[in-house]
């Protein structure tokens, strides 16, 4: 759910510029794949227009991309970063390639950064069904910090798994607790597909 943020639009390899924050990889993602939908260019509208058209829970690693000719060394993501220096090693010892030692703390350093940067996202990936069974039975939950990517996967949940919506009109950033949420929610007005 939060492998949007990797996904280039190829511009990046003609300028050789990439976005230097979330923010502004939104805009170049929104304008890659959404810029000519009939929704507005406001925050909620783009929210609504993502959250019907994304699909969070496709899985980008489906077989065809994988040769099972050949053998496979599989790492699961929150494994790897949970447990990166072990599964680097065992990585290494499929491989069966010695690790520098000399480069080992500077790794590590640098899988400690990059643990730190992905946490946020890992978290809310972790808790989506949560922060949605709180939202719509209207348990009081604190909300992280979201970007608008995240809110728009909340709501896609709201609209394809409980029929609802929410009052977004001029709504830029959603309320940080759930309670809030709750008493924005309303039927769902669009003809949806069942998807889960």
């Amino acid at each position: 759910m939060f492998q949007c943020y990797d996904r280039g639009d190829g511009h990046e390899w003609l300028t050789r510029r990439y976005p230097d924050c979330a923010d502004s990889l939104q805009v170049l993602w929104w304008k890659a794949f959404f810029d000519d939908n009939e929704f507005g260019t406001n925050t909620w509208d783009r929210r609504e227009y993502m959250a019907l058209n994304v699909r969070p829970l496709d899985d980008p690693a489906l077989p065809p991309l994988v040769d099972w000719k050949f053998k496979n060394f599989r790492i699961d993501c929150l494994q790897w970063w949970m447990m990166g220096a072990a599964v680097l090693t065992q990585l290494f010892e499929w491989l069966e390639v010695d690790i520098d030692c000399s480069r080992w703390p500077t790794w590590q350093l640098a899988y400690q950064q990059w643990q730190q940067i992905l946490q946020p996202d890992i978290e809310f990936a972790l808790n989506v069904d949560v922060f949605v069974t709180a939202i719509v039975s209207g348990q009081h939950l604190q909300l992280p910090p979201m970007t608008v990517f995240q809110e728009a996967i909340l709501q896609h949940f709201l609209i394809y798994k409980h029929n609802l919506n929410i009052k977004t009109w001029q709504l830029e950033t959603f309320p940080n607790n759930t309670i809030e949420l709750h008493q924005l929610l309303v039927p769902n007005h669009h003809p949806v597909l069942p998807l889960y």
